[in-house]
């Protein structure tokens, strides 16, 4: 195991956590969980997709990687 993260990844996932986190009704459970994520999230400057290496592991789940198997 090793640690992939990095500094740019939650500025990039921000735009699409928040619409489902955002959605979360607040009759579940998971409401509570959903706030404080959203609350962690607002610190964060959303970047573009655009803005990430073709090499970065984060392409793996976004598109665009450069890597091909």
């Amino acid at each position: 195991m090793f640690n992939s993260a990095t500094l740019y990844e939650l500025a990039v996932l921000k735009k699409y956590a928040e619409p489902i986190l955002k959605n979360v009704p607040e009759n579940r459970e998971e409401y509570i969980e959903a706030n404080r994520l959203l609350k962690f999230l607002s610190w964060f400057k959303q970047i573009d997709d655009s803005e990430i290496p073709p090499t970065s592991l984060l392409r793996e789940f976004l598109g665009g990687s450069s890597f091909a198997y």
